[in-house]
């Protein structure tokens, strides 16, 4: 468990206000393991925001080698000057995830700023295994999850990242810079994004397949309580063919009590 308080807080609010739905989610967690995890999702969250924060690719790559040469620098017991890097050292201490997997995180990111202008199926599949996928896995083995466990963990994470990616129009892969903020080239998967859309969610349902939950499990619980609001993201993007989709505090607040009832009463 990390010990470090102030470090725990800036990722958890962090965490909390970048990604409010897997923090309450995470809440369900062994109190034991939550302060990992917010840590590891806080980091996530920090580099999924560069995109939107810079207005050249090359000035996103910047920051990623910063953050690159920063956890290197772990290896030499040199965490300080940002909380979320002494909260990674702490978790790497702990021996249960490696360096080389917040690495891999990182590297994911980088055809974020890559200036191909489309993209394929196959390419949103691996960006998405590596950074969802990856991130959701992790979490698996930070609540010791079994070996099952943790490959479900990584599908389920893969089609969390999917369903981001058909909500937000493919915004992972395009920059609308209305306002100014951004990267200002702006790419498409293809010309009908309403047909990509489906293509998506198809390729989310299939991640699930077979999979039955067991949200009495507290070790598998973080992911487990993920497939509901998955499902409940597929039925509405369906109906609007992601036209006009907001996440707003009431859908929020609506699907903290579906995660609710589905950790409590098992269904």
């Amino acid at each position: 468990m990390i010990e470090n308080s102030a470090a725990i807080e800036f990722c958890r609010v962090q965490f909390k206000k970048d990604e409010p739905e897997k923090y309450f989610i995470s809440l369900f967690a062994p109190k034991t393991v939550q302060a990992s995890l917010w840590s590891i999702f806080a980091f996530n969250s920090e580099l999924s925001r560069i995109k939107n924060s810079v207005t050249e690719p090359m000035i996103g790559r910047i920051r990623l080698q910063w953050w690159r040469e920063s956890l290197e620098k772990l290896e030499e017991n040199n965490g300080g000057g940002h909380y979320i890097l002494e909260a990674l050292q702490t978790l790497l201490a702990q021996k249960v995830i490696e360096l080389s997997d917040l690495i891999s995180l990182l590297d994911a990111r980088e055809i974020e700023f890559a200036e191909t202008p489309n993209r394929s199926m196959k390419e949103i599949l691996k960006y998405t295994e590596s950074t969802d996928g990856l991130l959701t896995e992790l979490s698996a083995k930070i609540t010791s999850c079994r070996s099952d466990d943790i490959n479900w963990a990584k599908k389920i994470g893969t089609s969390w990242g999917l369903i981001e990616i058909a909500a937000n129009n493919n915004s992972k892969f395009k920059t609308t810079n209305s306002n100014k903020t951004g990267i200002s080239n702006s790419t498409r998967l293809d010309n009908d994004p309403i047909i990509k859309t489906e293509e998506i969610l198809t390729h989310a349902l299939n991640f699930l397949e077979g999979f039955r939950p067991d949200f009495r499990n507290q070790k598998s619980r973080v992911f487990n309580l993920m497939v509901p609001i998955i499902k409940i993201d597929i039925a509405s993007l369906r109906r609007t063919n992601a036209k006009n989709y907001v996440r707003s505090d009431h859908r929020i607040f609506a699907k903290q009590l579906r995660i609710c009832r589905a950790a409590w009463l098992g269904f």
